[in-house]
């Protein structure tokens, strides 16, 4: 019965590893006795327990994302199939296996991949043609189709060609959160503190003995506080008030989620996140603060690049309206995500506005439905596209279809990247925004995107979405946003178009 139930029970060859060493070498009718010990009746118990205790498993939905966590121990290995959820991760089925003496010998990476190459052949049958993700806790092993196939063995090379067959998107997790009942509780939960409850903020400002301090007079700061009720709510906290902006004030419990919240989108740089915040919310000492925890933000360190190429300063012509001039570009291949490889990236030259698109491939057909379904769609026709001489762009489809439309179509010198300097410097920030999030970079893209297109820039002296919609877009944590309640549409018309 155990033998029946077994992958519906976790970590069960290693609760079973006393009782099954009694079966080394015996015969099928060996009437040998057994030396019963507290290590051996301590199994037997728990496998009863087990049995009685079997997990319930979830019927697999075929919508659902699948994640696949594998483990290995000194005798074991196991791993568990998941389904996730709204409420959270399923299991839909076990898989735990006792090693060999030999594979026993293995060192800790081949036995982590074993691990994994032998629970996608246990659950083939479910992972077939299914995008999933496989979730280690050996970290090393997560560059494992990144490093050189000449240092692999023969035996690592057949387990990893096997693997990459079925999935290439392996993520680590620590150890000690490797845990069936919990291993994936993270996976799908966007990383923001929550600063959306009022009451939070309202007993913080009330508690803060730093703006006690500014309302008695007893320290300074520039701006006058006043108290403002929030929008459907009773309750008010204090902020500046000006013609531009509502800037709430910041307690000192709230302060490091602000800039965590905000910065943590696109990780921009000290300046543009100080012009972020700024725009938003005030507290003393806001630049000193901003500046330390940008250079103390661990992944920006690891992520960006420090040593700019300098150029001398040229001006270019900006174009005469919103949209009418475009850059294109294509970067990949990429690491697999969601089963996407590419990315074509799209940006406005009068706007800055950035758009960038996952795609499966890169034939020329399926760029130009993109840009056909992802551009022209939203903001219309250009009248100019800027791209460089790759296969997608020369071919005959992406030429007929700028013809079929109107829109001259330049090509950048061959090897000259920095012709289409337009597109190439916005790969910088939105790569550099990917790396730094713990999320693969297809889920990271559209919050990397709202971080590049709220942060104010420096060339133009405002935001790509102030510049595309005449306001800003609202970010986590804000409260107000522009109204225009009671402005007939005939003047908010004329209001943006001036």
């Amino acid at each position: 019965m155990i033998n029946f139930y077994h992958r519906f029970i976790p970590k069960i060859a290693e609760i079973l590893a006393p009782l099954n060493a009694y079966l080394v070498g015996s015969k099928k009718r060996d009437k040998t006795k057994i030396k019963w010990n507290p290590e051996t009746d301590a199994s037997f118990d728990k496998i009863k327990k087990c049995l009685a205790d079997a997990t319930l498993l979830s019927h697999p939905s075929t919508d659902a994302k699948l994640a696949l966590v594998t483990d290995c121990s000194d005798f074991a290995m196991g791993g568990v199939l998941n389904e996730i959820t709204p409420k959270g991760p399923k299991p839909l089925g076990f898989f735990s296996k006792k090693l060999t003496p030999t594979q026993a010998k293995y060192s800790a990476y081949d036995r982590e991949l074993l691990a994994a190459y032998s629970a996608i052949q246990y659950f083939r049958h479910m992972l077939e043609a299914r995008p999933f993700a496989l979730y280690v806790d050996h970290k090393p092993l997560t560059y494992a189709f990144k490093q050189n196939s000449d240092k692999c063995s023969p035996r690592r090379l057949r387990q990893l060609d096997f693997i990459s067959q079925f999935t290439t998107d392996i993520r680590y997790v620590p150890g000690k959160e490797n845990v069936v009942a919990d291993s994936l509780s993270r996976v799908c939960e966007i990383q923001f503190s929550s600063l959306a409850d009022l009451k939070l903020w309202e007993s913080s400002q009330n508690s803060d003995p730093e703006l006690k301090g500014i309302l008695e007079g007893k320290i300074k700061f520039s701006g006058d506080l006043v108290k403002v009720q929030m929008p459907d709510s009773e309750i008010s906290l204090y902020c500046i008030v000006n013609s531009e902006s509502n800037r709430f004030y910041v307690p000192g419990e709230l302060r490091r989620k602000i800039f965590d919240n905000l910065h943590n989108m696109s990780h921009p740089g000290i300046r543009a996140t100080k012009a972020l915040i700024a725009n938003r919310y005030c507290w003393p000492n806001q630049n000193k603060d901003i500046t330390n925890w940008c250079r103390a933000c661990i992944p920006c360190q690891k992520s960006k690049v420090h040593q700019y190429t300098k150029a001398p300063v040229s001006q270019f012509l900006p174009p005469d309206a919103r949209f009418s001039h475009v850059h294109l570009d294509l970067i990949g291949p990429l690491p697999t995500s969601g089963g996407f490889r590419y990315c074509l990236t799209m940006v406005d030259r009068f706007t800055r506005w950035p758009e960038a698109v996952p795609l499966l491939d890169a034939k020329a057909e399926t760029v130009a439905i993109a840009f056909m379904f992802n551009w022209i769609s939203r903001f219309g026709l250009p009248q100019r596209v800027t791209c460089d001489q790759g296969g997608q762009f020369e071919s005959g489809l992406f030429q007929m279809l700028t013809r079929m439309f109107g829109i001259q179509c330049f090509r950048t010198a061959a090897f000259h990247p920095s012709s289409n300097g337009m597109v190439e410097r916005m790969h910088r920030p939105l790569k550099q925004a990917l790396m730094c999030s713990k999320q693969t970079w297809f889920e990271a893209l559209p919050l990397a995107l709202l971080g590049l297109r709220t942060v104010p820039r420096e060339d133009i002296n405002a935001t790509a979405a102030e510049l595309a919609y005449g306001t800003n877009l609202r970010v986590p944590g804000q409260f107000f946003v522009d109204s225009n309640i009671g402005i007939p549409l005939p003047d908010y018309l004329s209001r943006l178009q001036e």
